[in-house]
């Protein structure tokens, strides 16, 4: 289950690779990823299913819900039973399988088209965003900003940068009344995991360094140039007073 991470495609050639070698179904999150390509080739379409959201900070939004693709038949049939309680017509009362209420509303559906017109716009300014936050932090030498694997797009879902004392500069931020977030927590020490975990960080050690040294800044489409040059003012501060 490759996690198509910040608006940017994973390496799908090794992924499908490892997965034909040894007989695996792929599975795509690509939730963060609507509008990016690799290869010529759209994110959550390499695999046999791909996911996307439509949650309120994605690069399209709908509030809540998202859209699952397959090229599998007989997966888009059980999809079909999931999304609505188990039966494929609504009116029906009669149930042939167990399913769920993953149905999205029309309502929902009507923001998710006024989006998707936008969606080039959209992507133009987060582009712009991103290299305005390179341009006033390229000074700032205990900052690095994420990049995107080579031959990927990238639709910036976050600004994500790696950065010396990274909690503390959250906390500093915070302090300021801006936003930022955390790269992800690690699986291994998320409590509902606590029954896999050996406690041992030194299996997991890219996601430790990312989750302790990761930020993403704020990144969303009408965040001004303004608001941007203060975000940037405050990381500036930041690691002037502790340095």
């Amino acid at each position: 289950m490759p996690f198509h991470i910040y608006g940017t495609g994973a390496d799908m050639n090794a992924v499908m690779a490892f997965a034909k070698k040894h007989n695996l179904l792929v599975i795509e999150d690509a939730a963060e990823a609507v509008g990016v390509r690799r290869d010529n080739k759209h994110a959550g379409t390499f695999g046999t299913v791909g996911t996307f959201s439509f949650f309120a900070d994605k690069t399209i939004t709908t509030g809540e819900g998202g859209f699952v693709v397959t090229n599998d038949e007989n997966i888009y049939e059980r999809l079909l039973y999931l999304r609505n309680q188990g039966r494929k017509d609504r009116g029906s009362f009669i149930h042939p399988e167990i399913g769920y209420n993953f149905r999205m509303t029309d309502l929902q559906n009507a923001v998710g088209l006024a989006q998707l017109e936008k969606l080039e716009e959209i992507k133009k300014r987060k582009s712009h965003i991103l290299e305005l936050y390179k341009k006033l932090l390229a000074e700032v030498p205990q900052i690095t900003f994420f990049k995107p694997d080579q031959g990927a797009e990238w639709v910036p879902f976050r600004v994500g940068i790696i950065a010396d004392r990274a909690h503390e500069l959250m906390d500093f931020l915070k302090q300021n009344d801006i936003e930022p977030r955390t790269f992800f927590h690690p699986l291994h020490r998320q409590p509902a995991f606590a029954r896999f975990n050996q406690n041992n960080d030194t299996n997991f050690p890219n996601a430790v360094f990312g989750y302790e040294h990761g930020v993403c800044l704020p990144t969303f489409p009408t965040l001004t140039d303004e608001q941007i040059n203060y975000v940037c003012e405050t990381i500036k501060r930041f690691q002037k007073g502790k340095d």
